[in-house]
């Protein structure tokens, strides 16, 4: 995004630590004032507090709304939700059955839902980094959910996706799957 000229304000618990980004100390649910994402063209929704804790159900809808509150009053025309295909109600895990609830935050004429697959990258970071830890300690793991199809998606593929729908006013109020063409 920087490297496509675009000013770029981060809104989270550690700053990214990269010149040319401007960040704002935030936690998922609390208030914040729309004047901090005024003029902003588009917001990207990553946050979520631990999805496999009970409690933290509440919290991540209520984080949500304030965010998407904030976002609506400082008249920003994209929100972009970045869910999972896991997501659905009858999902088997917590992770899957709070992103789909998120999901529902949005309606057709505010918000792009992406739902991207299993993300990897050059770092082994969330999900993809238990897996290499996995992997480095057995030579052979157990597929769990092996009737559910996997499509991987490329961390820098995804960024790309993401950049690509915040430019995309007709992607409001449509839903994306993101990963390999076959699973």
């Amino acid at each position: 995004a920087l490297e496509d000229g675009a000013e770029l304000v981060v809104l989270g618990r550690r700053s990214p630590k990269i010149d040319g980004v401007e960040f704002v100390p935030f936690e998922l649910g609390q208030d914040i004032d729309p004047s901090v994402i005024q003029g902003v063209d588009a917001v990207v929704h990553f946050a979520a507090a631990d999805l496999e804790n009970e409690d933290a159900s509440d919290l991540n809808i209520t984080g949500s709304k304030i965010l998407i509150d904030a976002a609506k009053s400082a008249s920003v025309k994209t929100f972009i939700y970045t869910s999972s295909q896991s997501a659905r109600e009858d999902a088997p895990t917590k992770y899957g059955r709070d992103k789909w609830a998120l999901e529902g935050l949005f309606g057709p004429d505010f918000g792009i839902i992406l739902r991207p697959g299993f993300v990897y990258g050059r770092y082994a970071k969330g999900a993809y980094g238990n897996l290499c830890s996995l992997l480095a300690k057995f030579p052979i793991i157990p597929i769990i959910g092996a009737d559910e199809p996997v499509q991987p998606i490329y961390i820098d593929d995804l960024c790309h996706a993401i950049l690509q729908a915040s430019t995309m006013p007709s992607a409001i109020g449509h839903m994306y799957n993101l990963g390999a063409e076959h699973p």
